[in-house]
């Protein structure tokens, strides 16, 4: 079974009944449907009524889990949802998977070599943001997720302290 959510509001369980068919339940309502692959991200799907539209998955993030599909032309995003995930939002917790940067701190006293970003900048995950010596060794400091630098509150050639913010994030 699958359980989702549908522009972050419509609950959806779905079930395999077959090779061709799915048995879901959209906020309680309970659906039947076949289903033949077209392509390897587009389906045709038949209801119970008879009538016929098409799937196509348009993006997937693996990272959110996050599925943007055109259904009969209008989009939609799915999110899904483990038992896992099911439980964590029950009891209140964040997977953190989704965890937005906020800033980057000094992890210890340095001296800063380079700051390798510019404020506007849009930066990935792993991107190298400062260098920063510390004990006579290169640490090289790099952003955990994707963002935007807001702004940089270090220079080169500055001493700083171990907790000290050296890079916002919008």
């Amino acid at each position: 079974m699958i359980k989702a959510l549908f522009n972050d509001k419509t609950a959806l369980e779905l079930s395999k009944t077959s090779d061709d068919g799915l048995a879901g339940e959209v906020n309680g309502e309970v659906y039947n449907w076949d289903v033949s692959g077209t392509s390897p991200n587009s389906w045709s799907v038949i209801d119970e009524n008879g009538n016929s539209f098409s799937v196509v998955l348009d993006e997937y993030s693996a990272d959110s889990k996050k599925y943007t599909f055109k259904i009969a032309g209008q989009v939609i995003e799915v999110t899904e949802q483990s038992e896992f995930d099911l439980l964590l939002k029950e009891l209140g917790i964040s997977s953190g998977g989704t965890k937005k940067l906020k800033e980057i701190k000094a992890p210890m006293p340095g001296l800063v070599l380079n700051v390798l970003v510019s404020e506007g900048q849009e930066v990935a995950e792993g991107d190298v943001i400062v260098i920063l010596e510390a004990m006579k060794m290169e640490n090289v400091i790099k952003s955990s997720t994707a963002a935007r630098v807001k702004s940089i509150r270090v220079n080169k050639g500055d001493t700083i302290d171990k907790g000290e913010v050296m890079v916002t994030f919008d």
